[in-house]
């Protein structure tokens, strides 16, 4: 399919990252695992205890939101001034800068204010616009996804992989999870030759996490921003997978200067492999192609 793209075509070799690049990268691993720690005892334990209200763009937002915003915001200030960060709560412009933290506070806010357990912060570093850190804390689920471009990935520690399915007709993946949502399930192909087993949890960074740690062989999605994705794609491709994205718009990494991401985002497929990734997004293209509406959401 024209137009296709990998969300990171140009991963590090193996090996450390440069010298100045890992130093930055373990520094802010000092500083933001602690504060994450902290929120999980603080206003993150408020799931399902919290209202939420409803934006202007239609989507929920909780006080813990902006909060978890404001406390991410504030440490970056502190220990890393010359930092920009693109937040989906307080500021989704990316400045001129070197590193960009690209932060949501809550993926999954509606789950959050329901008390269901599949939610979670999601934190990515990007230096010269491209993710070289990813976290995904999840508390109610009692997992935390670690990324770090050229080191792989971790859940609470331990490597994890994607699932090592061939083909997404393949027998055995059938009956692996598909994460997506209702809107996505509605408009894909029904005669490309996928058997799915789908499930929409609801948490768009979650989803693409777990392809990384092998629970789901692909998650899909016709509309995430920045901040759902950046984060789960470094895992992604950190576990062995890959991260797609396609259409008439600019992808949404690398980052781009003066963009502002609450009004940016294209589909993004993830799946166990590049070249499942890849099949998966021919084989559920419509002929006619997506919608405009679906790429274009001015």
């Amino acid at each position: 399919m024209a137009g296709v793209r990998d969300l990171l075509p140009e991963p590090p070799e193996d090996g450390p990252l440069p010298t100045s690049v890992g130093r930055v990268v373990d520094d802010a691993l000092s500083v933001l695992l602690p504060l994450l720690d902290e929120l999980r005892g603080g206003p993150l334990s408020r799931s399902g205890r919290t209202a939420h209200e409803v934006k202007v763009d239609g989507t929920p937002v909780t006080p813990t939101d902006v909060l978890v915003d404001e406390r991410i915001t504030d440490l970056v200030a502190r220990r890393f001034p010359s930092h920009d960060v693109v937040s989906e709560e307080l500021d989704p412009v990316a400045e001129e800068a070197e590193w960009h933290w690209v932060v949501d506070p809550v993926d999954g806010t509606s789950n959050f204010a329901a008390g269901l357990p599949h939610w979670a912060v999601s934190v990515a570093l990007c230096h010269e616009g491209r993710p070289v850190l990813g976290v995904v804390d999840a508390p109610d689920l009692d997992a935390r996804w670690i990324a770090v471009a050229g080191r792989g990935a971790t859940r609470d520690g331990a490597p994890v992989r994607t699932r090592a399915v061939e083909r997404i007709d393949d027998p055995v993946g059938a009956h692996l999870p598909l994460l997506t949502t209702f809107g996505t399930l509605a408009r894909v192909r029904r005669d490309g030759g996928v058997r799915l087993n789908p499930r929409v949890l609801g948490a768009t960074a979650v989803d693409h996490t777990l392809v990384a740690d092998g629970v789901a062989v692909a998650a899909i999605g016709l509309g995430p921003k920045v901040w759902d994705v950046a984060a789960a794609a470094l895992l992604v491709a950190e576990a062995g997978g890959a991260t797609l994205t396609f259409g008439r718009r600019t992808p949404l990494l690398p980052l781009v200067t003066g963009t502002d991401y609450a009004h940016h985002s294209t589909p993004a497929f993830s799946a166990a492999s590049p070249a499942l990734a890849r099949d998966l997004v021919a084989r559920l293209t419509p002929e006619e192609g997506w919608p405009a509406r679906l790429v274009d959401d001015e």
